[in-house]
């Protein structure tokens, strides 16, 4: 006899969240939440300008399987904050931010 609890929330957030650039493109890696409390089925993942007088507009926001994504479209010398969600069947989730100045145009 088999037996499983339904998935809950993650009980910790993706670890290592970097973002880097290399060769004009920017991109963002993590590794899998250490305590996943069940299968993580995919990452949720937003990015924004840190812009004072708009609030943090939402530049793109997508979902991946992957642990990187590559970031398309950023704007030379503008802070961007990235956000990262582990997510499950139930998308219960756990966040890790961090943020990124490109200082070349894309």
């Amino acid at each position: 006899i088999t037996m499983r609890t339904n998935p809950s929330l993650p009980g910790s957030k993706p670890q290592n969240l970097q973002v880097s650039l290399k060769d004009e493109i920017a991109i963002a890696q993590w590794s899998p939440p250490a305590i996943p409390n069940g299968k993580v089925d995919f990452y949720e993942y937003k990015y924004w300008t840190k812009n004072k007088s708009s609030g943090g507009v939402v530049t793109f926001s997508n979902t991946t399987t992957e642990t990187a994504v590559e970031l398309p479209n950023l704007s030379a010398s503008t802070e961007y904050i990235f956000e990262i969600r582990a997510c499950n069947a139930l998308e219960n989730r756990a966040m890790d931010v961090a943020s990124l100045t490109p200082r070349q145009p894309f």
